[in-house]
């Protein structure tokens, strides 16, 4: 039942593992290009019905005019590899920015490498606080990894969080195995939104 839960808790139980099945059939090739945009609108007006019915359910905790921005801080979303995981990058965004005090953006590359040099070249804003390397899952774990060293080079003062939205809690990732490195894994929207330290999770 999604009755009393949060919008973080609903993506995790409902739209997020929905793009997990979607990530995998476009990897097997069941699904055109076509389809992709098609399915990218979709989640877009979806994200802004379903936060707006949220608010108007909950004015208290979720107005439906977003918090008033936290000064200085930026939260960058990096979609690790493919088209999905840019859809569900800007999702993420949308979540984040809707739900707490945080400025969220999503860089539009669909390769994650891309996207980083992108978020490294943004001028006329604030550093980013917090990089976010999100995927909805099949990605291979030493493209992880190196997207984790590479985020960790270019981003020296930012919290490195791999949100490997596919997977269950407590499975190993790109922050395990052993590696020296600082990065997190948050696999719950749920949990970022409170690791941000606003609002409910």
């Amino acid at each position: 039942s999604v009755e009393g839960a949060s919008p973080g808790a609903i993506a995790d139980s409902m739209i997020l593992p929905a793009l997990h099945i979607v990530a995998r059939d476009h990897r097997n090739q069941r699904i055109s290009p076509e389809h992709v945009a098609a399915l990218g609108e979709t989640v877009h007006s979806v994200t802004t019905l379903f936060l707006d019915s949220f608010s108007k359910a909950n004015p208290s905790k979720h107005p439906k005019t977003p918090p008033p921005r936290s000064a200085g801080r930026v939260v960058i979303v990096i979609p690790a590899r493919g088209p999905i995981d840019l859809i569900a990058a800007k999702f993420v965004a949308a979540m984040v920015s809707r739900t707490t005090r945080i400025d969220c953006v999503a860089m539009e590359q669909a390769s994650g490498l891309m996207a980083l040099a992108g978020a490294n070249a943004r001028t006329g804003t604030s550093r980013a606080d917090t990089i976010i390397i999100s995927t909805v899952g099949g990605i291979d774990e030493k493209l992880l990894r190196f997207l984790v060293r590479r985020a960790e080079k270019d981003f020296p003062d930012a919290r490195i969080w791999v949100c490997d939205w596919g997977v269950a809690e407590n499975t190993a990732s790109a922050a395990r195995d052993g590696d020296a490195t600082r990065a997190v894994d948050y696999p719950k929207l749920a949990n970022v939104v409170k690791m941000l330290g606003y609002g409910k999770a």
